[in-house]
């Protein structure tokens, strides 16, 4: 498995996968309803992917959470030590 691109990809990641195992929606099903390729969404969970911003308010929209929660979420996962550096 490759490394994340940075410890903040890879905590967005985390907080974009506890949100969405919270809601029970599969990768595949938040995928369909932010109209974007789930190999793509998972890139994201894992840190490999560096979303722009219509994608981040696009997966909050659909995980029904502010965009900022998401980041204040991958803010408090730093944080906590819950990424090691690549």
């Amino acid at each position: 498995m490759r490394p994340a691109r940075s410890p903040l990809h890879a905590a967005f990641g985390i907080a974009m996968r506890e949100r969405r195992t919270a809601l029970k929606l599969s990768q595949d099903k938040l995928a369909e309803m932010a109209e974007l390729d789930a190999t793509y969404l998972s890139g994201i969970e894992h840190g490999y992917r560096n979303p722009g911003l219509l994608n981040v308010l696009t997966l909050a929209d659909c995980l029904e959470i502010p965009a900022s929660q998401l980041v204040r979420r991958a803010e408090e996962i730093l944080r906590e030590g819950g990424v090691s550096p690549p």
